[in-house]
C-alpha cells in the first residue's frame, strides 16, 4: 500500500496558498511588463506615504469614527443631544458587529472567539501598525482598509441572528439585515454623487485631452493616474511634482489645480511660466478644491 505524500485534509490549504502565489504573481508580472519593477505596486506606495507628498491620515479616532460614530453636542437650546453619524462606507452595520461580539462572549460561543480575535488582531494592526520593518510609520488610514475585517464580522452577526432560540427576539434579529439594507440604500447614493464630483475635473480634462494633438501631459498630484486611465493608457502622462524648475518643460502640456479624484487637494503654488491657457475647468471651491482646473499648453 502506497503510503500517502500529503494527507487529504491539508491538500485544500495548499490550494489556497497557491491561488493566494497566482493572483501576486499575475499582478507583479504585469507590474514588471508596465514599470520594469515587480513590486511597483509596494514601491510607489511606500514612497507615496512616506513623503510629505500625499500626506498619511493620523488621526486615532479615524477608525474608531468609521465603527461607531456619534458625538454628544449642545443644541441651540443648551440641551446635550447625542448626534449618530453613520460612517457613508459602513452604515450601522458595526454597532450590529459589535452587538454580535458582546453576545457572543456573554454567551461563551466559542466558535465565534477566532473571529473576534481576527476582527480585534487586525483593527489593531491598521490602528497602531508600521508600514515600514526599518523604522516606524504609522500605517496611511483609509476606510477601505477596513474591508479585511468585514468577513469575521459578518460570520459574529450571523452568530447573534441564527443561534438565539427565543421566537420574539429571532424576528427581531431577522430585521436586522432588512434595516442595515434599506438604510445603505441612501448612504450609497450619497456616496456615489460625491465620487462622481470629486472626478468631475480629471475626466473633464481626459475629454479635453482626447481632442488635442497627442503630447505628452505634466499632471498634478495624483490627476495624472487617472487622467492616464481615462486616455486608456495611450498617452505619456508624468507626474508634475517631479519637476523642480518648470521652465525645463517643453511642448507639453499641464494640467493643474481642481481637485485629484476622492481625496482634498492641497494648495500648491506653482510659479506658472509664460504659457498658453488652453481650458479652465470651473466648479466648487472650498477645503478639497482649492482652486478650478487649467490646463495649459507649454512650449
Amino acid at each position: 500500500m502506497k503510503k500517502k505524500i500529503i494527507d487529504k485534509k491539508y491538500v485544500k490549504y495548499i490550494l489556497l496558498g497557491f491561488g493566494f502565489l497566482l493572483v501576486l504573481s499575475v499582478n507583479a508580472i504585469y507590474n514588471y511588463i508596465q514599470n520594469g519593477d515587480f513590486l511597483a505596486y509596494f514601491n510607489i506606495n511606500f514612497h507615496h506615504y512616506t513623503n510629505l507628498y500625499g500626506g498619511v491620515i493620523r488621526d486615532p479616532g479615524y477608525y474608531s469614527k468609521a465603527l461607531i460614530n456619534f458625538n454628544l453636542i449642545l443644541d441651540p437650546k443648551k440641551n446635550l443631544v447625542i448626534n449618530f453619524t453613520p460612517n457613508s462606507n459602513f452604515g450601522y452595520f458595526y454597532y450590529f458587529v459589535i452587538l454580535a461580539m458582546i453576545y457572543i462572549t456573554a454567551k461563551k460561543i466559542k466558535a465565534g472567539y477566532f473571529f473576534m480575535l481576527w476582527i480585534i488582531t487586525f483593527w489593531l494592526y491598521l490602528q497602531f501598525g508600521s508600514m515600514s520593518l526599518s523604522h516606524y510609520i504609522i500605517i496611511h488610514r483609509l476606510h477601505r482598509f477596513l474591508a479585511i475585517i468585514v468577513p469575521p464580522s459578518l460570520i459574529c452577526l450571523s452568530y447573534l441572528i441564527y443561534t438565539i432560540k427565543n421566537t420574539h427576539l429571532k424576528i427581531l434579529c431577522l430585521i436586522i439585515p432588512i434595516f442595515l439594507f434599506i438604510t445603505s440604500i441612501n448612504l450609497v447614493n450619497g456616496d456615489r454623487k460625491e465620487m462622481l464630483s470629486c472626478i468631475n475635473d480629471t475626466r473633464e480634462a481626459s475629454k479635453i485631452f482626447a481632442n488635442l494633438p497627442k503630447k505628452t501631459i505634466y499632471a498634478e498630484g495624483n490627476s495624472w493616474n487617472i487622467i492616464k486611465y481615462y486616455l486608456k493608457y495611450d498617452w505619456n502622462i508624468i507626474s508634475l511634482e517631479s519637476f523642480s524648475n518648470l521652465n525645463e518643460i517643453r511642448d507639453s502640456y499641464v494640467y493643474t489645480g481642481g481637485q485629484w479624484g476622492c481625496v482634498c487637494t492641497p494648495k500648491w503654488e506653482y510659479n506658472i511660466p509664460d504659457w498658453k491657457l488652453l481650458k479652465t475647468i470651473y466648479g466648487r471651491i472650498d477645503g478639497c478644491r482649492p482652486s478650478d482646473a487649467k490646463i495649459y499648453l507649454a512650449s
